[in-house]
């Protein structure tokens, strides 16, 4: 709608009269973003749905504040009842901190301000505070908020209301417009928050290992731009664990006016020609911004073809030193990551190493929550998810989505490539009741597994339109409406994927899953002096390996090959396809060639939690174990080994093994030598396996070399502390 602009030079409040409640609401919601962060803030129901009371809330810790907008002329004492009555029977209650009252009113009527201090008194004996946010109040925040201002009432009215100095430095770099225009972006459908490991060097002792620490990626930037630091990341995950969708979060979450940022959002699965270049074709002007305003947000640095990467590689180097003032974040496959990033590159200017953890249980149990599943679904799907395959993939956004919609029609998979086949099956019959005859379903399906191929064998992973009638002689507008396929307008081209990239491998994995070891065999592995994986086939390679009968001879030769080469990659694999001997020989294999190695080598994605459930705790990968350590001269060995200990359950270790273990761990605490971490490790297992008494305390603990660091000395006060605990 449009507004007014004001007469007088300068006018001391703002018409929100002038806007509808809807608008009123909006605005609320951008002034509690910008005070308490826009992850933390959220409408509460769609309009016209009952809304409790409130509108929008915003996290406070383990509490909520919660906020009513009214457009209201009038509001006295009754509507301040009413509302605090209506909030005080309601189930969010209990869980509020703090309850605000949103309106356009002025609310400075007596019988308002007489009941509002009263029920603040009250209210503030219940351990909750109520404010009152009028026009007044609204007014004096937004005097210093010229973008919210210039975003609802325009730019007119910000230049005669706002703070003349706020104006300024919003000038300063915030309303520099790209190619006349704002960048926006929409909200992130199933966006699922999570966390990130960051790598944190440790001072004390940086040649032992690296320290990490927990952050959402929204919360990593904020830091950065508080420290006034540039932010040069590149995020690290594994296939479908979502880290498009997380910078395609950032994009949503920073596109805002207000935050003074530009996030350019840029797709490589068509890069052609030079890097800015590139950008520029689809962000015109983008070089006439601020540098330290941008975030340049590169999805899919593994996308690159694999015989282009290198030479990317080599260009995204120079744009990293030429471009040193520009935040950047990247994404790539944590199988493709290479140390060739960065080289040559001064150090400020690399990109920090950030790892997407996988789902929490609290996230799976919120989206579970969101899904509104009935309480039988509920049942059901709690039991299917102790099945162990299940289990190994229930934390990957893609797979609990997909387990998630399934349940809702009752089908219940036996492995992950029927998941997906079920999948697949699930959104073309949607598709066929939704368009009818307007899908042309044997050509579609002929269409998806030749793009398929086509995608997985050449390394990309979309096509130009353009270049549609090599596959199919299908139009564009059928391909459309298949829910399998991605159409996104680049701006210089229109190209066709997958909607995701799980579906393209894995219908590529049932085509190659036909061929013959030999015919196979080179696809799927670089061939030369070292036999690898090819890393844009390993997730192809994962499906493959779920498709095939276990006693075919290409199952056999394509486990026998993975052992030989990369044998890490079988324990993330369907374990109960290997029998029970064979796990524990590929074990031993990681185990020997570790430590042949020196190295430690129980680094992401070979975590010692999957390698135990992998060997289903076994006794014998125990008595291995306890072998190893009693003859191990190496730390990164010994450490392995001790991590390896700690994952596994204790109900699964005989009485006479526990002994073992005890003097194992006597022999490594007395021995000089190791690190400290070794050490605290070793203690730890103290800890875990109770093995409380003075003797240890005297004997072994307070011998140990290292006691006298503070690390080791910090595990020796918790030893003692269990110690007392078990006295009480």
């Amino acid at each position: 709608m449009d507004i007014q602009a004001p007469v007088k030079s300068s006018y001391s409040t703002l018409p929100y009269y002038d806007i509808d409640w809807k608008l009123l609401e909006k605005l609320c919601y951008r002034i509690i973003c910008d005070l308490f962060g826009d992850e933390n803030c959220s409408h509460y129901g769609e309009y016209g749905q009952n809304q409790r009371g409130f509108d929008l809330f915003a996290r406070d810790g383990e509490n909520y504040r919660l906020f009513q907008c009214k457009n209201a002329k009038v509001f006295k004492k009754e509507d301040l009842k009413k509302a605090i009555a209506r909030w005080e029977k309601d189930e969010w209650y209990d869980s509020t901190s703090e309850f605000y009252i949103f309106t356009s009113n002025t609310l400075i009527d007596t019988s308002f301000i007489d009941e509002f201090e009263l029920q603040k008194k009250w209210l503030k004996g219940k351990g909750k505070a109520l404010y009152a946010w009028g026009a007044i109040k609204i007014d004096s925040i937004l005097k210093t908020k010229p973008a919210i201002v210039n975003e609802f009432f325009g730019l007119d009215w910000m230049q005669h209301f706002c703070d003349s100095f706020a104006i300024m430095n919003y000038g300063d770099g915030k309303l520099v417009r790209l190619s006349q225009r704002s960048v926006s972006y929409q909200p992130v459908q199933y966006y699922i928050g999570r966390t990130l490991q960051i790598e944190v060097v440790d001072f004390e002792n940086p040649s032992m290992h690296i320290k990490y620490e927990n952050q959402s990626l929204i919360e990593y930037i904020r830091s950065k731009f508080k420290e006034e630091q540039p932010v040069r990341s590149i995020v690290l995950a594994e296939a479908a664990m979502g880290k498009s969708l997380e910078l395609e979060n950032i994009a949503y979450k920073f596109s805002y006016p207000s935050s003074g940022l530009f996030p350019l959002l840029i797709r490589l699965k068509n890069f052609s020609g030079e890097i800015e270049e590139y950008i520029s074709k689809v962000y015109e002007g983008w070089l006439n911004i601020v540098p330290e305003r941008i975030i340049l947000l590169f999805d899919g640095l593994d996308e690159i073809p694999s015989g282009e990467f290198n030479l990317f590689i080599k260009k995204f180097n120079t744009f990293l030193q030429v471009q040193g003032r520009v935040n950047i974040i990247a994404s790539i496959r944590s199988n493709v990551m290479t140390n060739q990033i960065g080289n040559g590159v001064d150090n400020e200017k690399k990109l920090k190493r950030l790892h997407l953890n996988e789902l929490q249980s609290q996230d799976v149990a919120s989206y579970v929550d969101k899904k509104n599943l009935s309480s039988q679904h509920r049942s059901v799907f709690e039991r299917f998810c102790k099945i162990k395959w299940v289990k190994d993939i229930l934390f990957n956004p893609f797979y609990l989505s997909a387990i998630v919609d399934l349940l809702e029609i009752n089908v219940l998979p036996k492995s992950k490539s029927e998941l997906v086949t079920n999948l697949i099956t699930l959104k073309i019959n949607q598709d066929l009741a939704k368009y009818g005859k307007e899908i042309h379903l044997p050509k579609l399906l002929m269409f998806a597994k030749r793009l398929s191929l086509f995608l997985t064998l050449t390394g990309k992973n979309a096509i130009d339109s353009s270049r549609l009638s090599e596959l199919t002689d299908l139009p564009l507008e059928n391909i459309i409406k298949c829910s399998l396929f991605k159409i996104e307008d680049e701006g210089i081209s229109i190209l066709v994927s997958f909607i995701h990239n799980n579906f393209q491998e894995f219908l590529a994995a049932e085509c190659l899953a036909r061929l013959n070891w030999t015919r196979l065999k080179p696809l799927l592995f670089h061939i030369g002096k070292d036999i690898i994986v090819k890393p844009k086939m390993v997730n192809a390679t994962s499906f493959i390996f779920s498709i095939l009968p276990p006693n075919s001879e290409t199952f056999k030769s394509l486990v026998s090959t993975i052992r030989e080469t990369e044998p890490s990659l079988l324990i993330n694999l369907e374990k109960d396809k290997l029998a029970r001997p064979l796990r524990f020989d590929i074990f031993k294999d990681i185990v020997l060639k570790g430590k042949e190695q020196r190295i430690y080598y129980l680094y992401d994605p070979l975590r010692a939690v999957d390698i135990v459930e992998f060997l289903n705790h076994s006794k014998d990968a125990y008595q291995f174990i306890l072998n190893e350590l009693s003859a191990a001269e190496e730390q990164n060995h010994v450490y392995c080994l001790l991590d390896l200990i700690e994952n596994f359950s204790k109900g699964s270790i005989e009485d006479s093994l526990k002994q073992k273990t005890l003097g194992v761990l006597k022999k490594i605490l007395g021995t000089i030598g190791w690190d400290y971490p070794v050490y605290d490790k070793a203690i730890d297992l103290l800890v875990k396996f109770k093995f409380f008494s003075s003797d240890i305390l005297q004997k072994t603990i307070k011998k140990c070399p290292m006691i006298n660091h503070k690390m080791v000395r910090g595990r020796w006060i918790y030893f003692r502390v269990q110690i007392c605990y078990q006295k009480l």
